[in-house]
């Protein structure tokens, strides 16, 4: 009788512990698959219990500011500014989260299509943001403002902590509308008011220099920057050039699917770059050798040649493509990918490292030129301004393509 209650009595232990276990397992299912919500909260599921604790300080600190804060507060403000914070928290200036408003903005910056004041910026080594290009006829042009300059406020914002993406937002804007700028020059501040105007960027140009050498700019590698350069090359090769200039000074980059483009037009069958993401996973991109450029190339490229200007320049540098001229680039070797959002907000994070054909790191290296050659003092690259009598990087260039012929 005893050994019959003991065998029902673990019995009944094994069935509770079943039914437990069950019930934990239905649970976790339900959550997970369904997003079950019990007494109108919502069940957040993370996959450890770190990330579960630092989900509950927010959720409960959010609570705490609209609890007893002085004044009703701007519930979409506190998290859209919680999402910017998470990202900042990555201390990458190019790994950022955009609302809306700054996301369409972006998209359509990328098109060369859209309402500001017509600079090209970047983030200085002092982590100020700084002019690299002044667009012609621009409202920056018309207002004075020069490469080098450090923009320091914008409106009655302080921009000397901001990213490059956050200023280029607060700078863009309705066409006619004003903003505030005020930027370093040396020592001096100068403040100045701008009137946004339409923007239509024309990221490639070119023209044939004496001795057929042909000569194109690009500024940007904006969407159908690849399709511009191949109509621009075709009819100067139309037209006899026998050697050509490709002028990267003060490009930052852009779309890198529209550089290899470009690189897959020069090169025969060859190593563009390869990438490596943060598992040591390594991607090569290689030329498809349908067409190639069997002329004289120069690549001038200077300390403002970012990004995807320096994947072109690395590649047919290595390749023995082309020779480069200027003053090492700027050095920004990483690659972001772009994500939107079903609310119509999205974000860029950092997801690959980039290599030259032979291996070398770009990242805060920059590409080393064949030739280094020097702007002379005061003379600064400005895009549309410098006069060729002054521009000792393209007359390199140019004499260097003379003994090519």
């Amino acid at each position: 009788m005893d050994e019959h209650k003991r065998l029902s009595k673990r019995a009944l232990i094994i069935i509770v512990v079943a039914i437990v276990l069950l019930t934990n397992f239905l649970t976790y299912t339900l959550i997970t698959t369904f997003g079950i919500s019990f007494g109108g909260k919502s069940v957040i599921v993370v996959n450890d219990s770190y990330t579960a604790k630092k989900v509950d300080k927010l959720l409960y600190l959010y609570k705490e500011l609209n609890d007893n804060y002085l004044q009703p507060l701007d519930k979409d403000n506190l998290w859209e500014s919680a999402y910017k914070g998470l990202f900042e928290g990555a201390d990458d200036q190019y790994t950022v989260y955009m609302d809306k408003a700054t996301y369409d903005e972006y998209k359509q910056e990328v098109t060369g299509k859209y309402a500001g004041i017509g600079v090209r910026i970047v983030q200085g080594e002092d982590k100020l943001v700084t002019v690299i290009g002044v667009f012609k006829d621009s409202p920056a042009e018309k207002a004075g403002m020069q490469v080098g300059d450090k923009i320091i406020a914008i409106d009655d914002k302080d921009a000397t902590s901001i990213s490059v993406d956050q200023a280029a937002s607060y700078m863009r804007g309705d066409a006619g509308t004003t903003v505030a700028v005020t930027v370093l020059r040396g020592t001096k501040q100068v403040p100045m008011t701008l009137t946004r105007a339409e923007l239509n960027v024309e990221s490639v140009t070119g023209e044939i220099l004496d001795n057929n050498i042909g000569y194109i700019n690009i500024s940007e590698f904006s969407s159908n920057v690849s399709s511009q350069f191949n109509s621009v090359l075709n009819g100067q090769l139309k037209k006899g050039i026998t050697s050509l200039i490709i002028d990267l000074r003060n490009n930052p980059g852009g779309d890198v699917g529209e550089t290899l483009a470009i690189a897959d037009r020069i090169l025969p069958s060859a190593l563009i770059i390869y990438t490596q993401d943060r598992m040591g996973k390594k991607q090569e991109y290689r030329s498809t050798a349908t067409q190639s450029l069997n002329i004289p190339v120069v690549v001038l490229i200077n300390e403002y040649s970012a990004s995807a200007s320096e994947i072109l320049a690395a590649a047919l540098k290595d390749n023995n493509a082309a020779t480069l001229i200027g003053t090492t680039s700027y050095g920004k070797g990483i690659i972001q990918s772009l994500q939107g959002m079903s609310d119509g907000s999205g974000y860029k994070i950092t997801i690959e490292q980039y290599f030259s054909p032979n291996g070398d790191t770009i990242h805060k290296v920059g590409v080393t030129p064949n030739m280094v050659v020097e702007l002379p003092k005061n003379v600064t690259y400005k895009y549309g301004k410098i006069t060729q009598g002054q521009d000792t990087q393209l007359n390199s260039a140019i004499n260097y393509l003379k003994t090519k012929k």
